[in-house]
């Protein structure tokens, strides 16, 4: 009994690794662009992106001073006014942001930094893409998850000790 305890949790082990890697390759191939244009001293922006309806629009480490805006609304935006002229993003997640339902048009991602930001991303995702990516990022979550369990189970498995066998004669005689 303690062995088949100790291989279910080899076996989950085996699963949430396998689980994981998938979900954290697939999230490591989904296109991201880190090319900023710096315009002038301490303003930088991405290559336009041209949204359509369904898409959706990831910055991953944005920074403070930054935000997207509508390509039209490009040259009325300053360090000074550009908390109030960007468009709030429809999720805010750990380390970055997205954008979705807006209205088809050309979108920019605007920063002001005084130098370069080296870790920002950004990417412009079909919904089907999108989909997927979020398919990969709760199959690496779930992953871990399994994992950690195979690692209890496997612990439990190893920790528990046998039960004792009583003989047959010994239980006989008790109930005579």
């Amino acid at each position: 009994m303690i062995k088949k305890i100790a291989t279910i949790g080899l076996i989950l082990l085996m699963l949430g690794v396998a689980m994981g890697l998938a979900g954290f390759m697939t999230i490591d191939k989904a296109p991201t662009n880190t090319q900023l244009e710096p315009v002038k001293a301490g303003e930088y922006r991405t290559s336009r992106m041209y949204y359509v309806t369904g898409d959706v629009i990831i910055i991953a480490n944005p920074g403070n001073d930054s935000g997207l805006i509508k390509y039209s609304q490009l040259s009325y935006v300053t360090s000074k006014n550009i908390s109030q002229n960007a468009i709030k993003p429809s999720r805010s997640v750990t380390g970055g942001l997205e954008y979705s339902n807006l209205n088809s048009g050309t979108y920019v991602f605007v920063v002001f930094n005084s130098s370069k930001p080296s870790n920002m991303g950004f990417s412009l995702e079909s919904s089907s893409e999108y989909r997927d990516i979020m398919i990969a990022y709760y199959a690496m979550i779930s992953g871990v998850f399994i994992f950690i369990a195979g690692i209890i189970i496997i612990i439990i498995g190893l920790i528990l000790k046998p039960k004792k066998k009583v003989p047959l004669k010994t239980v006989i005689r008790k109930n005579k």
